[in-house]
This record gives C-alpha cells, structure tokens and sequence, in this order.
C-alpha cells in the first residue's frame, strides 16, 4: 500500500488529499500542518476578525470528514527538511517519517526583510486564524490598527478594522492600491469604499520600522519620520514561498508545468509555487487537484497544474473585482483597451494585444461575465470573435443580460447561473462546496450562506 504524504493543510492540500482518496481507496493519506486547526475558509478571515462569522463557521469540513477519509491529520507538526534521496521528511522534534509520494503545499509567509521590529508581538500578516483572532479581541474598544503593503491580506484586514469600528490606518507605498492589477478608474473605485468606510489611507507611505512600547508593537515608523500608533500592526507587504524544508538551490525551487520537482514523486501545490501572484484560493484548488491526480498515476486526467492566465477574482473592501491576465497598460506600450465610462462602482475594461488578441480583463462591481472572459483570454481569442452578446452585455448598460452570475462568499468562484435562475434556489459552488441560496440585490442575485 502507497503512503501519500502531504505537507500543509490549506486547499491545495486538502484537496489533493480528496483526490488520491477518490481515485486510490486504499492509500495510506498523512497530512501534517503546523497550525493548531484544521482546513478553514481563509477568504472569510476578515468577517472572522470582524465579529460576523464564529470560529466554528470558518471550518471548512466537518469533524468527522477526516476520519470518513481515512486521511491521518497531524496538526501543530512542523516538517524541518525533506529528504528525497531517502523519500523521508525530519519533523522539529525529531521524528521522520517515509513517503512513497509526496505533495509540498505550505503556502507562502511575510518576507519583512528591511523593516526593523517586524518580529514584534503584536505584528501580523492576517494569513491565520490565530491572527485573525488578535484583531477580533480588539471589537468595541478603540483600539488602533495600522496596516501597509498591497496585497489581498492586507485590504482584508483594512475591511474587518474598519467593520469593527476600529481607528484604522492604512500604508499604501505608490499613489494606487494594487498597481500591478488595478488601473486608475479601478482604484478610485477602491479609494471610495476605503474613504467611505473611514478608512485612512496614506499614499507614497516608506515603511521603515515597527517602533516597540513595553516588549510589543506600538507604531509604524515611516522614512519620512512620521509615525503612527497602533495597538495592532498589520505587516502585509510582501510574501515568500515556504520552501525553507526543501533542498532548494540557490535560484529558488523549480517547478514544471505539471507542478512537478527535480526529484521523484514530489510535487508542489499552492502559494508554494513562487512565480505566481500569492493568495488565489481557486488556483490553488485546481492545483491541488492536479498533483493528486498526478500522484494517483492518473496521467491521462492530469491538466498542466499551472494556468497561462493570472486571474485575481475577490471581494476588495466588499466590492466584486475579477482581473484577468494583462489590466495594467504603459503609456504608448502596444495593448489597446476597450473601457466603460465608470458608473457608480461599476466599470469593465477589455485589453487587447497588437494583433487583437484579448489579454486581459477587468470588471468591478459586476463580474458575471468573468467565466467567459477568462476562457477567452486563455484560448487567445481574438476581437472578432468574441461572442457579439458577451460585448454588448460588457458595454451596453441597457442590454439584457445573457450571461448571469454570482460570486461565491467563500473561493470568489464566479459561479454561472441557469437562464431560469431564482431568488431562493440554492447553489453549491463546484469549487470549495459551500452551500449557498440566493437573495435578491441591487445587481440582480446575490447569494446568502446556508447553515
């Protein structure tokens, strides 16, 4: 009997754990995670921290799943070095243990290198439950949070300060929030629902150091010598693959297609895989899916792990925003755009190549036709032959809509409804398996959580 062992218990995980149990019943499955819990719903952290969700409702699969699986889960087990000449990885307190196939899926940590007093109590990177949990204990005091960086932790954590009341300050280094994603009419958007939830946001803001009171973070110190208290600090500007178990040559891990390694039945699943954009739970579901599916041996089944388009499908300050591949265009740089006028907080932006190729996509406020730009721009469709009801839906405000959609609450899923669609029927996200219904809004359908 093959032994599968996993490292990490996020999504990819998890995942790829479901998998080889579907296709190889009578594997042995051991995952180690050195968290205290086990696979929760990381998008739903902030309405964790914010009061709205209870610990419980985070968990993303019940306690008896583990046992149903027959899937041996260790938490609190921290894996030191991964051996691959002797298919054995050496725990922190000692213990090894042998695989036949092995799937790495860690995830990525804070790289705060250059910002002195990063390592302080009371300094976060809102990427677990145990973090999150710091920033819940802060409701209904007046408690200070500063947060900086650009990235999705780092917005997430702005939103549940700022529905819990909290004196919230917010440290962006450019003069746009995410630039590498979000043009200008898209980050203005951002700027409203941040000014409007009384958010402030500091542009142009050189994070130098996290001053210290009384053993513990006390204020964020900026090049300019400004300083901001803070009870709370929320270090959330730069992530790194975890890969310190691996024997990873300088260079960084090399990863294949197939999310293969240079050695033998290990692979890699997840925010693990460095040179894409972090923090994309459907990625990371897919991925995991993959390399169990390529650890079963089911080579026929196995898709390339790792997609040829970059997609960011969120929820930014409670907005819906799908990016989709190239959204940010240089000034006389080749692409063209084909945009809408902004109306309200509702904007979509389509970027084609020289030649007329799609590339890319952007849709705020609005995203039910993601699923079909995301195909679109993979196949490499050209102007001419997007489907002429998918371009008057995206630019013509008075259209019917032909392509319906919700947004999954937990994996952003962009999720296609049925033409007949009604308020009430209840949906299941084909990705993570939440239950949801939906419920009537300004934008048609929105979607309410099942119990």
């Amino acid at each position: 009997m093959s032994r599968y062992l996993i490292i990490g218990g996020g999504v990819a995980g998890t995942r790829a754990a479901q998998t080889i149990r579907a296709n190889v019943p009578a594997a042995e499955i051991i995952m180690v995670s050195r968290e205290d819990h086990p696979f929760y719903r990381r998008p739903q952290l902030g309405e964790y921290a914010a009061g709205r969700l209870a610990e419980a409702a985070l968990m993303a699969r019940n306690p008896s799943f583990w046992e149903e699986k027959r899937i041996d889960l260790r938490l609190n087990t921290e894996v030191v070095a991964v051996e691959p000449s002797a298919s054995m990885v050496r725990m922190l307190d000692g213990s090894t243990l042998e695989y036949d196939h092995l799937i790495v899926a860690t995830g990525r940590e804070p790289n705060c290198e250059g910002v002195d007093g990063s390592d302080l109590p009371g300094v976060i990177s809102f990427q677990t439950l145990q973090e999150a949990a710091q920033l819940r204990v802060l409701q209904g005091g007046d408690g200070r949070v500063v947060v900086y960086g650009d990235s999705l932790p780092a917005l997430q954590m702005v939103q549940a300060a700022a529905t819990s009341g909290l004196d919230i300050t917010y440290l962006v280094a450019g003069e746009r929030i995410l630039p590498g994603v979000l043009d200008e009419d898209a980050s203005q958007i951002l700027d409203g629902r941040l000014h409007a939830a009384g958010v402030k946001v500091v542009k142009g803001a050189d994070v130098r150091s996290i001053e210290k009171k009384a053993g513990r973070a006390a204020a964020v110190k900026l090049s300019s010598g400004q300083v901001y208290p803070a009870d709370l600090v929320g270090a959330c500007a730069a992530y790194r693959p975890v890969t310190a178990a691996l024997p990873v040559a300088e260079g960084g891990l090399r990863v294949a297609e197939d999310l293969s390694t240079p050695w033998p039945h290990v692979w890699v699943a997840g925010d693990v895989v460095g040179d894409e954009p972090p923090f994309n739970w459907l990625r990371a579901w897919r991925q995991g899916e993959s390399v169990g599916l390529a650890a079963c041996g089911a080579q026929d089944s196995v898709r390339s792990g790792r997609s040829s388009v970059h997609v960011l499908n969120c929820q930014l300050m409670g907005l819906s925003v799908v990016a989709i591949g190239q959204t940010v265009v240089p000034y006389r740089s080749g692409p063209s755009e084909v945009r809408t006028e902004v109306i309200g907080e509702f904007y979509k932006k389509l970027v084609f190549a020289p030649d007329d190729r799609l590339i890319g996509a952007i849709l705020v406020g609005n995203v039910a036709e993601a699923g079909e730009l995301e195909e679109a721009v993979g196949i490499g469709s050209s102007r001419s032959d997007l489907d002429p009801a998918l371009m008057k839906q995206l630019f013509e405000p008075t259209y019917r809509p032909r392509f319906i959609g919700v947004q999954c609450p937990v994996c952003r899923h962009e999720i296609q409804l049925e033409p007949d669609a009604q308020v009430g029927d209840r949906v299941t996200c084909p990705i993570c398996g939440v239950d949801f219904e939906l419920v009537e809004d300004a934008q048609g359908f929105g979607v309410q959580m099942v119990e």
